[in-house]
């Protein structure tokens, strides 16, 4: 309600009009009515106290902030110069955790001893099993020259064939150093060599044609050619009768 309701203005007071008997009253009396002031409103009153605390916070906030502000600039405007003068450094540089000059595993002491060879190198009773080495996989290197020792069983004439189509030929056993190499690794197994007799020579001979200067034992009529292993010898046997067979070529 607004002001106007609660008290006449002066003019009405004293000049009656629009006077209610009520006023009229008071005008007989003589005394002058006085206006209470208006009373603020309750929203006006809360927007108020509203305003007054918000500002309280926001004043506070920019104290603290500002504490915080001066406070770090003196930290790193002071703090470096109190260290520094004292030379206190908060992580020890000169000192090592660990020592370097200690080493857990001695470099001294060899655990193999490099000089020891437990297969002799000249002797090969191992094929040789990787690339890169004087002959193939799976074949055995002696003086130069490397050896193939077949598994399967075939004639004479299918051993030369078999020999042929790895790049080499039946061996040819002309020295006793070469001779025991090979009946050493041949073992109890029988293998065909590159030795046959010529009937009408009447001469053994080797399968590049050079003569044989050596005893075969076991000759008999139609024992035509040769093998070694299980005995010490060249043996007689026949040459359709399948064996192994050993295949001779010249090394990388």
């Amino acid at each position: 309600m607004r002001e106007e309701g609660h008290c006449l203005s002066r003019r009405s007071v004293f000049s009656g009009e629009g006077a209610s008997p009520h006023h009229t009253k008071h005008k007989a009396t003589g005394k002058i009515p006085t206006c209470k002031p208006a009373r603020p409103s309750r929203e006006r009153t809360g927007l108020l106290i509203s305003f007054i605390m918000n500002w309280h916070m926001i004043i506070s906030t920019l104290i603290v902030v500002v504490l915080k502000v001066v406070g770090m600039t003196l930290f790193l405007l002071y703090f470096p110069q109190i260290f520094g003068e004292n030379n206190v450094n908060v992580v020890p540089t000169d000192v090592n955790l660990v020592p370097t000059h200690v080493s857990l595993i001695p470099t001294d002491v060899n655990l193999i001893p490099t000089h020891v060879s437990l297969v002799p190198t000249h002797v090969s009773l191992v094929p040789t099993q990787s690339y890169g080495t004087a002959c193939p996989r799976g074949w055995y290197f002696h003086q130069g020259r490397c050896y193939f020792l077949s598994i399967s069983e075939l004639p004479w004439n299918k051993s030369v064939e078999s020999c042929k189509a790895r790049g080499s030929t039946l061996a040819i056993v002309d020295t006793p150093e070469k001779l025991k190499f090979l009946q050493d690794i041949a073992g109890a197994e029988k293998y065909f060599i590159g030795l046959m007799y010529q009937g009408k020579e009447k001469k053994w001979r080797w399968i590049n044609n050079s003569p044989f200067n050596g005893n075969v034992t076991n000759q008999i009529q139609n024992f035509n050619c040769v093998t070694i292993g299980l005995t010490k010898t060249f043996d007689a046997v026949s040459c359709d009768i399948p064996y192994r067979s050993i295949c001779e070529k010249s090394s990388n």
